[in-house]
Formats: structure tokens, C-alpha cells, sequence
């Protein structure tokens, strides 16, 4: 019984040591267990306090992007510069949301409460990428960061975030077609565009039919809506046009705003082209968008005076020069002599009819022919632009605000040599007119070598354009004495070839429906047409332009709609092209305008307390 005994005791004695061998290995392995669920709750912690830390910082670039972005596209480039210290101050507080009261934000330069906004590429004229690659535009890029982190937490881990933006402006004759609104073509009018084209608006191409195919694109198609088929003005359109751009079209793209300091309706940008309001600074948004502040020469005629205004460049005031002239009872106006001496391009008495108007027109007629010798050789323009200074002056704006007309207007003739000057560079510096009125161009323009006419060839041309009411070309065979009665037919109004190479501005008449007499006419007819250019013989006429049309407004002076072909005009040979004079920046037109853009670049996760982290 006792050796019994003992082996029972030892055999106890392996039980119990087993036993807590299991028991030892099952705390290490239950504290092992604990250990890596505590370290792995705590990294989850720690990546949701990061996470939390990401989208609180990115609030906050975000809140500053916004407000960038609505500055940019209002104002432009002065409006950023102006706001860079507002932009700086901007973060997301409690006072917006409760929830904002968690986390501290700092500019990544120990400031907080604040948000890093620094230029990182001043302005430079670069061919863009993004929905407008191809164009050449100025470009800068800013740099946003924001640093966050919670103020509570088992983790309070912080983040950055950095977005860089990209600020573009395009010079708006940059483009073949521009458009601030619906865009209409039509099948009647065959067109080859080798630009690009844009509309702040619909593209609408007509209602399908099975005809050629005569439009083609040959440059890229962008539009903040989209690209529609529908009847307009009695006419169908195209069954498919031929795109050949890279991309072919895009559909859904940032709107190209001018920056004016308001929205870009119509009748809002119409106002570069009026007389500034009393009181409006020259170096407002406004502006400085307006062609008669931009102008070196302002010529303003009212009923019984002609106001001569000659100004250095970019200046808001200069020297006034009033000449008057003579009214008399039949409604007419009798110019007095010293006017036709003194200002020997200009002519107040001549009459014509615009027969699309139905009214009579006895415009302010400019000479660009003489215009263009007595710039350089008259005391009021040489005082201000010494000869051999390398300046003259490069845009005349025009208003004649006489109530004795039926229709004020302004026209231009013997405008194949226009004024301009050569720069330092070499480069001629070209001559741009505009007008609130409805603007006339006799005969060629813009044609100093006549062996280019009819031709895309603008190697010898000068920078140019021409921005107005409305635009109407009359060819070389319009005759006022003969056309200016009223009572010739269309057809004995014949057109002569016609070539003119200068940019145009110009309203449009817009659609009000579907219905023929109800239509705006289409691009192809944002140059008025008065003359019967096809039943000519031996052959119908052509028109050449090379340009850039831009509508970015609606003509409020000559606003009688369009109609079809056949009552006030037959139609030409269109031979419409884009200048690509135009693609180069010292070769654009004086006073061009330009459309703004904003575009996100590289979005990262940036390094904490640091500006010049270069994402990969």
C-alpha cells in the first residue's frame, strides 16, 4: 500500500505541472492575443485619426479651391493676386459647422489657423493640356496645402494635403469659331473649319438629313452642353459631320469666361464694347475689358460734335479735341470745313440703305487709307507717339450716337493697307476698330499684297480686328447713289469678290424658334450680307475671310432678325478660314480679349510642415 501511495503522489505531481505548463502557455498565448489586438486596434485608430486628418485638410483646400475658382473665373488674374491674404486666412471653422471645432490647421509654415496658397509658375504663354490641350494660352499654377489634425483621440495624427491649379488664359481669337451661347450651322452653307471651335452653350447642327456631308471639322469641338440635331429656320442640316480633331469633340467642359467682375450672359459682356458709365474706374474688371478704355483713339460724334480723344496706351484720360459741325432742318448733316481738314479720314454725309434693317444709314465713314497717313504725320497724335518712339497707336474706337439717322452706324473704306506700326521686336503691331455700333466694311481689308486675294495666304497681312453691333460686308461694286435709293431690286445689286483678313466681334440676332424668320442665320451668317452674290456673271461671287468669328453677344442696335437667302441677299461662295497668324502671340490683334479657365493639376498627400513637396 505505500509503494502504491507514492506512485500515485508522483504521478500528481506531473498532472499539476502539466497543467500549468498549459495554463503558462495559455497566458502567453492569450497575452501575445491581446498585445496584437491592442496594436492592431490601435494602428486602425491611428489610420482612421489619419484618414480623418486627410479629409479635414482636405476641407479646407477645398474651401479655399472654391473660392480661388469663382475669383478666377469673375475676375481673373488681378482678382487672385488681389485675394491671395483672404485666401491665406481661409480654413474650416465651427462658426460653418460644429464639427470643425475637433481640429487644428496650419499652412505647413507653423502659422495656424491658416492655409499655404503660393505661385509656383508665374504667367507664361504655353500650349495647354486638360479639356483645351492644343490651345496656347498664359498659364500660372498655385499651390494649395493644408495641414489638420484632431484634437482628441488616442492617436491625434496629422496630414497634409496639396493641390496644385492651374490658371489659364486663352487669347479668344485663339479659336476658328467662339461662341458665348448656342452655336447653329446649317447644310447650306459648306464649311471647312481648320480651328477649333467652342461654345459656351449648345452646338446645335440641325436637324439630320441624307445629304453630303459638308461640314468638317478639322480642329478639336468643345461645348459646356452638348451637341445637338434640330431643325432650325426651315432648314436641315447635316447627316453626320466629319471630325478630324484630337480629340475629334468633347462635350461638358468648363465654361471660358471673360473677366469682367459679373456673370457672362450676353447682354453682361456686351458692355465691352459700350461707353463706360460715369463713375466706373478704368482699372475695374470691367473696365479694363472695355474697348473704348483700351483704345489710343476715340473718336465720338453726337449730333452737332465730333470728339476727338487721343490717349497713351492703357491710359484713362488724354487730350480732348471737340470739332463741331453744322444741322440743318432736312435732318441731314452739312460737315463744316475746318472738320474736313482737320479730320480728313472722317465723312458724316453719306447715305445708304440697309435692306436687311429696312433702314436708312448715313454712318460715321472712316478712310483707313487716310487714317492710316495721318497718324504719323498730325501734331495731336505725334505729341503723345513721338516718331521713332517704336509706339502708335493701335485701337481706334468709334461711336456715333446721333439721333438724326434712322440707323447709327459706322463704316469703313479703302481699307486694304490698314495703320500699324513696327515694334522694337520687328513684329508690325496691327490696328484693331471697334464700335457700339453696327460696323459696314466696304471693299477689301487687311489686303496689302492684292496677289493674295481669294487665298488663305496672310503672310503679308497685319494683325487686325474688328469688333462691333453687328458686321456687314459690302462689297467693292456697292454703289450708295445707286443701292442708296430704296428702290433697286436685289438683283441689280451685283457683289464683287471680296477678301477680308481681320478678326470679328459681332452680336448676333439669336434664334427665338424653329420656324423660318425665326432663326439667328447660323455661324456662317454672322457677317451680314446685303448684295446678290450668286446669280453674277459669270460666276457667283466669293468671300474670303480669314479670321477668327467670335459672337459673344447680341446685337442690340441692328436687330431686325434674319431672313432665308432671296429677300435682302443671295449668297457667296463662302471661303471661310481660320487665320493661323492668330496661333502665334505677337501675332494677335491689339485689345484681343481673353477667356479664363481654371483646371486642377496634381492632387497629393503631402508631407507635414512642408511647401515644396513635388508629387511624382
Amino acid at each position: 500500500m505505500k509503494l502504491f501511495s507514492g506512485k500515485l503522489k508522483r504521478s500528481h505531481g506531473y498532472a499539476l505541472l502539466m497543467v500549468m505548463t498549459i495554463a503558462a502557455t495559455a497566458a502567453l498565448v492569450a497575452g501575445a492575443t491581446m498585445k496584437r489586438t491592442y496594436t492592431v486596434t490601435s494602428l486602425n485608430q491611428r489610420a482612421k485619426q489619419f484618414q480623418s486628418s486627410m479629409y479635414a485638410a482636405e476641407a479646407a483646400v477645398e474651401k479655399v479651391y472654391a473660392r480661388f475658382r469663382y475669383d478666377y473665373l469673375t475676375g481673373g488674374d488681378s482678382a487672385i493676386s488681389n485675394n491671395l491674404s483672404i485666401y491665406r486666412g481661409m480654413y474650416p471653422t465651427s462658426t460653418e459647422n460644429s464639427h470643425w471645432a475637433n481640429y487644428q490647421f496650419w499652412n505647413a509654415q507653423g502659422s495656424n489657423n491658416a492655409t499655404y496658397v503660393g505661385l509656383t509658375s508665374n504667367k507664361t504663354y504655353v500650349v495647354l493640356d486638360g479639356n483645351y490641350a492644343g490651345l496656347s494660352g498664359f498659364r500660372a499654377v498655385y499651390r494649395v496645402i493644408s495641414n489638420a489634425r484632431p484634437l482628441s483621440g488616442m492617436h491625434p495624427v496629422a496630414a497634409g494635403v496639396q493641390q496644385e491649379i492651374a490658371v489659364d488664359t486663352i487669347p479668344a481669337f485663339q479659336f476658328a469659331i467662339f461662341y458665348n451661347g448656342q452655336l447653329e450651322f446649317t447644310q447650306c452653307a459648306p464649311l471647312n473649319i481648320r480651328g477649333r471651335t467652342h461654345a459656351n452653350g449648345p452646338i446645335c447642327l440641325g436637324a439630320p438629313s441624307s445629304s453630303p456631308n459638308t461640314l468638317k471639322f478639322y480642329g478639336t469641338v468643345t461645348t459646356t452642353s452638348s451637341i445637338l440635331y434640330s431643325n432650325l429656320g426651315g432648314y436641315n442640316s447635316f447627316s453626320a459631320p466629319n471630325y478630324y480633331g484630337t480629340p475629334q469633340r468633347t462635350t461638358g467642359v468648363p465654361t471660358l469666361n471673360l473677366p469682367i467682375g459679373t456673370n457672362n450672359t450676353p447682354a453682361a459682356v456686351r458692355e465691352i464694347v459700350n461707353i463706360p458709365p460715369v463713375g466706373e474706374s478704368a482699372g475695374s474688371l470691367m473696365g479694363q475689358q472695355r474697348y473704348h478704355n483700351k483704345a489710343s483713339i476715340v473718336v465720338l460724334v453726337s449730333n452737332t460734335t465730333v470728339t476727338l480723344t487721343v490717349k497713351a496706351q492703357g491710359a484713362s484720360t488724354g487730350t480732348t479735341t471737340n470739332y463741331s459741325f453744322n444741322s440743318v432742318t432736312n435732318g441731314s448733316l452739312v460737315e463744316r470745313s475746318n472738320l474736313a481738314v482737320l479730320l480728313p479720314f472722317l465723312k458724316l454725309t453719306n447715305t445708304f440703305r440697309d435692306y436687311r434693317e429696312s433702314k436708312w444709314v448715313k454712318p460715321t465713314e472712316i478712310d483707313v487709307g487716310v487714317l492710316e497717313h495721318w497718324i504719323p504725320h498730325t501734331a495731336i497724335i505725334t505729341n503723345q507717339y513721338p516718331v521713332g518712339s517704336g509706339t502708335q497707336p493701335n485701337i481706334l474706337y468709334v461711336g456715333d450716337f446721333r439721333t438724326v439717322t434712322n440707323l447709327a452706324a459706322v463704316r469703313l473704306k479703302n481699307g486694304s493697307v490698314i495703320p500699324t506700326n513696327t515694334a522694337p521686336s520687328g513684329a508690325a503691331t496691327g490696328f484693331t476698330i471697334a464700335t457700339p455700333n453696327p460696323l459696314y466694311v466696304w471693299g477689301n481689308y487687311n489686303l496689302p499684297n492684292s496677289g493674295h486675294a481669294g487665298t488663305t495666304n496672310t503672310s503679308a497681312t497685319f494683325p487686325a480686328s474688328l469688333v462691333c453691333d453687328a458686321f456687314t460686308v459690302l462689297s467693292a461694286n456697292w454703289d450708295d447713289h445707286i443701292e442708296g435709293n430704296g428702290a433697286t431690286s436685289l438683283s441689280s445689286r451685283d457683289a464683287a469678290d471680296t477678301t477680308i483678313n481681320a478678326a470679328i466681334i459681332a452680336g448676333s440676332v439669336y434664334s427665338t424658334g424653329t420656324a423660318a424668320g425665326q432663326w439667328s442665320g447660323g455661324v456662317h451668317n454672322l457677317p451680314r450680307l446685303l448684295e446678290d452674290w450668286l446669280n453674277v456673271s459669270p460666276s457667283r461671287r466669293t468671300l474670303t475671310l480669314n479670321s477668327s468669328l467670335v459672337n459673344l453677344y447680341n446685337s442690340v442696335k441692328a436687330n431686325t432678325q434674319f431672313q432665308n437667302p432671296g429677300v435682302y441677299y443671295e449668297a457667296p461662295t463662302r471661303n471661310f478660314n481660320f487665320d493661323q497668324n492668330f496661333l502665334t502671340a505677337s501675332k494677335l490683334p491689339p485689345g484681343t480679349p481673353t477667356v479664363s479657365v481654371i483646371s486642377r493639376l496634381k492632387w497629393t498627400t503631402a508631407p507635414i510642415n512642408t511647401i515644396t513637396y513635388n508629387a511624382p
